[in-house]
């Protein structure tokens, strides 16, 4: 957002509180952190990799989508010791690409990755996107016999002439909730959701709006799923 906005993180469903654990922060200095910008880290559930987005040197242009190993891994006792960040180029172009969500299978293994980035004309057929005005989300698969994580493809069904961003993908893989300043919300940014019948390949449904219990006529941005699938967290300046 072009306008610094003061935002409340909101858990969307009543819970009983309970204490926290006292922490001491901890900061992660290099190589994760540099001069330049690093934010949105998803950790995998297992620990072993941190992925997250930046504009650091060395990649594609624009802001990246970067991947870190632990190398204390498996063992969990001792304090991680992250890798120099590797960019992920397989999904980044000089354009912006960020605000994403990972989905985990069973044996908490990335196999799903839904992003936000622009459409982009370019020769290389490695690097073009398709897609609307605006900012679009973006999904891509790995393929489990090679390895390897197929080109991003854009999500018609999903995605319109206006922003649409920071998608967050359920524990199953059933739905996702995203952002968006599409018309039919309540004001601003709104939390919206699609479902697909079949969790991992199925086509998804057309989205509707969360509802005015979650938003408002201010922004709702940065949707999270709980482990759970039950809960979400966002924030908002309402």
């Amino acid at each position: 957002m072009k306008k610094y906005i003061l935002f409340t993180i909101f858990l969307a469903f009543v819970l009983k509180a309970n204490p926290l654990p006292k922490w001491k922060d901890v900061f992660f200095g290099e190589p994760l952190n540099t001069q330049n910008i690093e934010y949105n880290p998803i950790i995998s559930p297992n620990g072993r990799y941190l992925v997250f987005q930046s504009n650091r040197p060395g990649g594609e242009g624009g802001m990246d989508i970067w991947v870190s190993e632990n190398l204390s891994y498996p063992d969990r006792t001792k304090t991680p010791i992250w890798s120099d960040p590797k960019n992920f180029r397989e999904l980044n172009t000089p354009n912006f690409e960020g605000m994403f969500s990972i989905l985990f299978d069973e044996k908490e293994k990335p196999i799903e990755l839904f992003f936000t980035s622009e459409r982009l004309e370019s020769t290389d057929p490695k690097k073009r996107r398709d897609g609307f005005e605006e900012l679009n989300i973006y999904y891509t698969k790995i393929n489990s016999r090679t390895g390897n994580w197929s080109l991003p493809i854009h999500l018609n069904e999903i995605n319109s002439n206006f922003d649409d961003k920071m998608p967050a993908i359920s524990p199953d893989g059933c739905s996702l909730i995203f952002v968006s300043n599409r018309p039919g919300g309540f004001g601003g940014n709104d939390l919206w959701i699609t479902k697909r019948k079949d969790c991992r390949i199925g086509v998804w449904q057309r989205p509707t709006n969360l509802g005015e219990k979650i938003n408002s006529s201010a922004h709702e941005i940065m949707p999270q799923y709980h482990w759970d699938g039950q809960r979400i967290y966002f924030s908002s300046n309402k």
